[in-house]
């Protein structure tokens, strides 16, 4: 799929770009990670199959919806889950919130990753592109910035993985 998507920058520059994502959810996390960069989404569509889907541009207000869904995720598998074995109802409710914790960051984890690969191809592709250098120079620091962004994310979510992984194995042998 397509995002096209036009913002104005802090000095009022407006710019236009097209991304490929492979899911509507990366395609918003980028425009929430430009959005957060303090550039305002002026106008924003997903091309799909042909299909144009125009997105509401004060959705993006720098806080990913991957999160929000992963959370609506987390309540749905709660309820449908049951104990496997009888321990106290507090040590079950934070194990399964632990649990919780983990699949959560690891669908983040994914995401990111993936949001890095897509990001890598943009920037080889500004890096080919035939424009004036201005232009190219400043699509490949776009793509570098988001990147850089993208990339410490990562690292901060394996950290998180692993104090949760840690939790969860103290809460289960106990």
């Amino acid at each position: 799929m397509l995002l096209i998507f036009s913002t104005i920058d802090p000095y009022n520059q407006s710019h236009h770009y097209s991304w490929w994502f492979n899911t509507i959810e990366t395609a918003c996390d980028a425009l929430s990670t430009v959005s957060l960069k303090k550039n305002q989404i002026v106008k924003a569509e997903i091309l799909d199959n042909e299909q144009r889907t125009q997105l509401p541009p004060q959705a993006f207000d720098g806080v990913t919806i991957s999160f929000a869904l992963q959370q609506l995720e987390k309540q749905w598998q709660q309820i449908l889950r049951k104990p496997l074995k009888i321990i106290s109802e507090a040590d079950q409710w934070l194990i399964d919130l632990t649990k919780q914790r983990i699949k959560a960051g690891q669908a983040t984890l994914e995401q990111s990753c993936q949001m890095i690969l897509q990001l890598e191809t943009g920037r080889k592709r500004a890096k080919n592109l035939v424009c004036e250098k201005n232009r190219k120079a400043k699509f490949v620091t776009d793509y570098e910035s988001m990147l850089s962004t993208y990339q410490a994310y990562v690292v901060k979510i394996k950290a998180q993985q692993k104090v949760a992984l840690d939790r969860l194995t103290q809460l289960e042998s106990a």
